[in-house]
């Protein structure tokens, strides 16, 4: 009988640890996260388990205080992944070459010919040129490039932006939006920079197409009960890639982070196009409307 009780009272000391608890259950990785949560803060406390569930404890003197801390935590994340995640494979759509088809078939058709040099000339973003009236040149801009290297980075990294937002708009929308967009960043680039500056490149166009696709992931996809910073992930992710992929030599910084904060904005405007501008007809006509606009610039870079 007096071993039995002697087992009792050490079942007993296991269970209850000497210091006050914090929280207890039998998922180590909950106990976990609250322990990071101290640890983060300093609040020295202690884990243990008696075989059936974890215990977080820590001293009198921090009780109150880590208790707050925990109140704010879990404020903060209520309702926070309520819905469980559903991960699918990454589907690569092949409506994008149509968009990319202008800058690389341009490039084919220009750079190996000896007219190449007046192709330049007439359709490059020179702002002297864009500030004296030729507007058009916004946009011939985004079909030229330097070389081999240029007109490739543009295009790898364009199809993979324009693939995840082709998974929240249709194609239409995409090469309507991103275009003047991009041609919008020439512009305002042209007027800020001087008389002097000169670029092209399609990248104006890849990194509206990336502001956008920020800007729905942030402000229009449902996250119940989020109301912290961390709803601006999206967008802080976008733009981070903005300056991983947009710094570099010879690279036109302002054309990029210009025409990132232009398609931003162009993101929250696409969420109140008209419901029935999803459909086949409409998205085929934004991008006949599209190819048009290139085809207008050209012919007008033809005949200055």
């Amino acid at each position: 009988m007096a071993e039995d009780s002697e087992n009792s009272e050490r079942e007993n000391h296991l269970i209850v640890p000497p210091r006050p608890v914090l929280a207890h259950g039998p998922r180590k990785e909950e106990i976990l996260d609250l322990s990071l949560l101290l640890a983060s803060q300093e609040i020295k406390h202690w884990i243990e388990f008696d075989g059936r569930e974890f215990f977080l404890s820590l001293d009198q003197n921090d009780f109150e205080a880590a208790s707050e801390l925990i109140r704010i935590y879990q404020s903060e994340n209520r309702g926070f992944l309520d819905q469980p995640i559903q991960l699918g494979q990454l589907q690569l759509y092949l409506a994008p070459l149509l968009f990319l088809a202008l800058p690389a078939g341009s490039y084919f058709l220009v750079e190996s010919q000896p007219w190449a040099g007046w192709w330049h000339t007439r359709g490059s973003a020179e702002a002297r040129a864009i500030l004296s009236g030729e507007w058009w040149r916004c946009l011939t801009a985004t079909t030229l490039h330097a070389d081999d290297l240029h007109l490739i980075s543009n295009l790898v990294s364009g199809y993979f932006i324009l693939n995840l937002l082709n998974h929240r708009l249709g194609i239409g929308s995409i090469m309507l939006l991103a275009s003047l967009g991009g041609a919008a960043a020439n512009f305002a680039v042209a007027w800020i920079t001087g008389p002097q500056h000169n670029s092209i490149g399609f990248s104006s166009v890849v990194f509206c197409a990336l502001g956008i696709l920020g800007s729905i992931e942030t402000f229009f996809l449902p996250r119940k009960g989020d109301r912290s910073l961390r709803r601006l992930s999206p967008l802080i992710a976008a733009l981070f890639m903005a300056i991983m992929v947009g710094l570099g030599e010879n690279a036109d910084v302002k054309v990029h982070f210009i025409g990132f904060g232009i398609g931003s904005l162009l993101g929250i405007l696409s969420q109140f196009f008209p419901k029935k501008t999803i459909r086949p007809a409409w998205q085929a006509g934004f991008i006949g409307f599209t190819f048009g606009l290139y085809a207008l610039g050209w012919a007008l870079a033809a005949r200055s």
